[in-house]
This record gives structure tokens, sequence and C-alpha cells, in this order.
């Protein structure tokens, strides 16, 4: 028994000190990790967004001027019974396009459709009928939501004179993190204002 005591006393080890010393160096190194891991993390997720913002800008610049060149009439809303009551933050206009007399289904020949925000998100709602008379706020429907982080569509404008669409498109999470798209589009179509 006395030697099992001389050989364990004998023997050299951590002391008490040793391991608060080694426990605390860890936890601090470990705590420098996680912050550098939550900083990345959420600059990862911030540079996601702004490509998605990105993204859905372009995309909806894209689509509107598309729209726009290939309708045959730019209708101020105005011109829409009740579309300035029913969708009060709509872009200001109409766009209507003739399919033509060989169009698939001549009940739905004359495509209008227009833009509106509900709430933050942009939506695009349309009408067809067959004989190109002007719808009511009513008969449009659809409400496909464009992108869910729209901050504004106000600067949207239409030079009816000098036939130009100005089109301006505020995006992102707030009004201080914004992002705006902006076109103009030359009209080569009719205009009814």
């Amino acid at each position: 028994m006395l030697i099992l005591k001389r050989r364990f006393l004998n023997k050299s080890g951590f002391s008490l000190i040793e391991m608060v010393l080694a426990i605390g160096i860890s936890s601090i190194l470990l705590l420098v990790v996680l912050s550098l891991y939550s900083v990345s993390t959420k600059g990862f997720e911030y540079t996601l967004q702004e490509d998605e913002t990105y993204l859905y800008g372009r995309y909806i610049v894209e689509q509107l001027k598309y729209e726009i060149k290939k309708s045959d009439t730019i209708i101020k809303s105005d011109k829409i019974e009740n579309l300035n009551t029913k969708f009060p933050a709509n872009i200001g206009f109409v766009i209507m396009t003739d399919r033509g007399k060989n169009y698939k289904d001549t009940s739905e020949r004359y495509n209008f459709c227009t833009y509106y925000m509900k709430n933050s998100t942009l939506v695009r709602i349309a009408y067809n009928n067959s004989n190109g008379k002007y719808p009511v706020a009513s008969n449009f429907s659809g409400y496909n939501e464009i992108y869910d982080r729209v901050i504004s569509i106000d600067s949207t404008s239409i030079d009816y004179d000098n036939k130009i669409v100005e089109l301006s498109i505020s995006l992102g999470n707030t009004e201080e993190n914004l992002t705006i798209f902006k076109s103009t589009v030359y009209l080569y179509n009719n205009i009814d204002f």
C-alpha cells in the first residue's frame, strides 16, 4: 500500500488552478468562434436578401416594360370606372393588349392588366373580354402577387404628351434599406387619357 501511495505522490498532474485557466481560455476561444459564426451568418442572410431584392427588382421592371411595349393601348386609370377607388395604390394606368382575331379563345381576345400595392405586396390584376370595351374595376381579378417587399410605386408616372412611362419601384425591408429600380419606356402605341 505504501508503494502505491508513493507512486501517486511522485506523479505530477494538472493542478486545480491549471484546470480553471484551461477551461477559462477554452471558453473565451469558443465564445470568439461562436461570435464570428453569428456575424457571418447574419452577413450571409443580408446578402441573400439583397440578391433577392435585385433579382425581383429587375424582374418587375422588365415584366412591366415587356407588357407596356407589347400592348396596343395604355389607358389612364381614371378611364376605368372605380379603379382608383377600389385599387387606390395602382400604377396610374392600365395596359390593354389585343391578342388578335385568331387568338385561340375569342372571348379573351382583349387583355386589360394593371398593378397595384396591397400592404407591401405588388399585385398584378387582369381582365379579358371579346370586344375591347373598357372594364369596370370589379371585373379585374387574378391577384398575382409579384413581390412582397415593395416600399413604393408612387414615383411611377406617365407623360401623356411625350408618350413616356417612367417606372420607379422601391423595394426592400424598410424605408432606410431600400433599393430603387427605374426605367424609361418610350411608347409607340395608342394612349387614352
